[in-house]
């Protein structure tokens, strides 16, 4: 069955940007030239709410001019930093963002400008390089977070490196292999469920042949403990793999043992570990004759070619000079050279859309080429669930496809030009919900790990007390502004609530940790997708409503029906707030309304100054009155 082309798209804020944004901030972006601060912090406020926009010129007039500022020291490494990113990723300035990183690790945050310069070398392919700065990161770091970072970053090169040499007839360093191993191993040991050390560690296992730490990789990379169902798209595919990665270490282990492994990691969706197995010295060139293995070698040089010349569509995208057609192109040449590696002849050998059926059918993969926004993009992932579930809102009801999606070759422009800091969670058509899962997977496991690391924890009061200071002023000036020190007080007092909650059940330490993982998870799915993507879907069998409207009623549902409403404003309190695009048109509708029925209702609202800006009160709202400003706007509530 064909997967429909996507009619809206969610994005999901998953880390807080600290910016400032306002309605009508693209103007103010734009005139930013003739209004510059005259302070590093408020330089790079504006440089957030530029990057929100993707107003390129902006950001680097403003870096530019925050160069010549005095401030806080570490405000001013991170304009050395982010003037790098710019150069690197945007104009393939590589030489000038590597000169400036190398001078920037002689200032504040050193470590940090390693770990950049380590991410540059990664995404440049220059493995050893980037096993090199990650070492430097390590040994400089003042914080146990930079370390911890610089040990992963390192790991993950010295992998990556021995994971390209693997067809090759060029020997790995096992004592390196084995400290990579060693490293990823700890860290997921230690925090399972980090979809990163968990990569770094099952590829790490397959060149090692340690089954033992493949099977650990693979249950934390999927979060799946030892007595937990598998999720439903890969139940064949992990069954099989957690039968045969015990023979992984074995001398003797039969080939066909291995090709069935090989297949199985691919059909996981590993599928640069899957390529790597298919060159294990205990297979020849018959064992890769064989349809598994030739249909793993191809997807994964697909993925690999796909990912690369979509990226670098985006860096022309960025600039305006990409096209529609040179997308389609992008991926249907792709799509040919897979067609022929695997033997398929598809009819027509003229490329008009992909054939996304096929794909689907063949490697579990879902696309789509369409508009998100104003601009033209790819969501490319792979299935780990594939469900139906029901929608109920308001008296409409739907039963809907969920496909959730991981291993993403792209999340669209906008989560490649965010540098992560957002990235696009989702999106629905009239009978499906597709969520990313990626970035939901990872946020919950960070925020357990900053609520027990005691350095982490001491940053975080710091940071909701600086920043609680600067929005008073940020409201003042606009009542509608990005506010992040309201944003981290919502989220930590869910945090703290479910955390009061699952002491009183009296959990052991695991278990706790289990449940808080899935507890915060399930909210933050529960409003980012089913609420809000059910709405998506709901109204598309109403009306064809205009962009900003259908992104306005779906993040009124978004908080209406969410598990945590505090959270669900998180996806609304964005850098975005009041630009052109639909979403953060949307964002401005619903705080405008929230802001007018805190106004009309302040008599009976605990703890409401009616004096002060309204909008950081926000948090002296209950979850109930929460859901009842929004259902206020919301004309199916009526």
């Amino acid at each position: 069955m064909g997967v429909m082309r996507p009619r809206s798209k969610n994005v999901l804020c998953l880390l807080a940007l600290v910016g400032l944004s306002t309605p009508a901030s693209a103007q103010r972006i734009g005139a930013a030239s003739n209004d510059l601060p005259t302070d590093i912090g408020s330089c790079l406020e504006r440089v957030t709410a530029a990057n929100a926009a993707h107003d390129l010129a902006a950001q680097r007039r403003l870096l530019l001019h925050a160069e010549t500022l005095t401030g806080r020291p570490e405000d001013a490494a991170d304009v050395q930093r982010r003037i790098a990113v710019l150069d690197w990723k945007f104009e393939r300035r590589v030489e000038e963002a590597r000169a400036r990183l190398r001078r920037a690790t002689s200032g504040a945050d050193p470590g940090k400008a390693w770990l950049a310069l380590a991410r540059l070398e990664y995404d440049c392919g220059w493995m050893p390089s980037a096993r090199d700065a990650a070492a430097e990161a390590m040994r400089v770091g003042t914080t146990g977070e930079t370390q911890r970072a610089g040990r992963l970053a390192w790991a993950d090169a010295v992998v990556a490196f021995y994971v390209a040499l693997r067809p090759s007839t060029e020997v790995q360093d096992p004592e390196e292999l084995r400290a990579a191993l060693a490293i990823a191993r700890d860290a997921v040991v230690a925090e399972p469920g980090l979809l990163g050390p968990s990569r770094t560690l099952l590829r790490a296992a397959v060149l090692a042949g340690d089954g033992e730490a493949l099977v650990r990789a693979w249950r934390s990379y999927y979060h799946v403990a030892s007595d937990d169902a598998l999720p439903n798209a890969l139940t064949d595919s992990g069954a099989a793999l957690l039968r045969l990665a015990p023979r992984l270490g074995d001398a003797d282990a039969p080939a066909a043992e291995l090709i069935a492994l090989v297949d199985a990691l691919r059909r996981s969706h590993f599928h640069d570990a899957a390529a790597a197995l298919a060159f294990d010295p205990r297979l020849d060139e018959v064992d890769r004759e064989d349809p598994r293995v030739r249909d793993a070698l191809a997807y994964a040089r697909f993925v690999r070619v796909l990912r690369q010349d979509t990226d670098q569509h985006y860096r022309k995208l960025a600039h305006g000079a990409a096209k529609r057609r040179d997308l389609d192109a992008v991926v249907g040449e792709a799509l040919l050279a897979l067609y022929d590696a695997v033997g398929e002849h598809p009819r027509a050998r003229k490329f008009e859309k992909p054939r996304w059926s096929w794909l689907e059918e063949r490697f579990g993969a879902h696309g789509s080429l369409s508009l998100t926004g104003e601009r033209y993009d790819l969501h490319f992932g792979h299935a780990v669930v594939d469900e139906s579930v029901p929608v109920e809102q308001y008296g409409h009801s739907a039963v809907l496809r969920y496909v959730a999606l991981d291993h993403m070759v792209s999340n669209g422009f906008d989560s490649w030009a965010w540098e992560g800091g957002a990235m696009h969670g989702g999106w629905a058509g009239i009978d499906t919900m597709w969520h990313v899962r990626t970035p939901y997977a990872n946020s919950v496991v960070e925020t357990w790990r900053r609520l027990n690391d005691g350095e982490q924890r001491v940053a975080a009061v710091e940071h909701i007390a600086r920043e609680t200071v600067l929005d008073e002023a940020r409201a003042a000036a606009d009542p509608l502004a990005y506010l992040p020190g309201l944003v981290a007080r919502l989220e930590a007092s869910v945090h703290a609530e479910l955390l009061a909650r699952l002491d009183r059940l009296e959990l052991s330490p695991t278990q706790r940790r289990i449940t808080f993982l899935r507890e915060l998870g399930d909210a933050r799915v529960g409003s980012s997708i089913l609420a809000h993507e059910g709405r998506h879907a709901i109204d598309l069998r109403i009306d064809n409503f205009p962009l900003a409207t259908r992104e306005f009623r779906a993040k009124l549902s978004e908080v209406a029906f969410a598990p945590e409403p505090r959270l669900a404003f998180g996806a609304i309190l964005t850098p975005n707030i009041g630009d052109g695009s639909p979403h953060g048109q949307a964002n401005a509708m619903v705080l405008e309304g929230v802001v007018a029925w805190m106004r009309e209702h302040a008599g009976t609202i605990e703890r409401i100054d009616s004096d002060r800006p309204l909008l950081p009160q926000l948090d002296r709202l209950t979850d109930e009155e929460m859901r009842a400003a929004v259902r206020s706007m919301d004309p199916l509530a009526q």
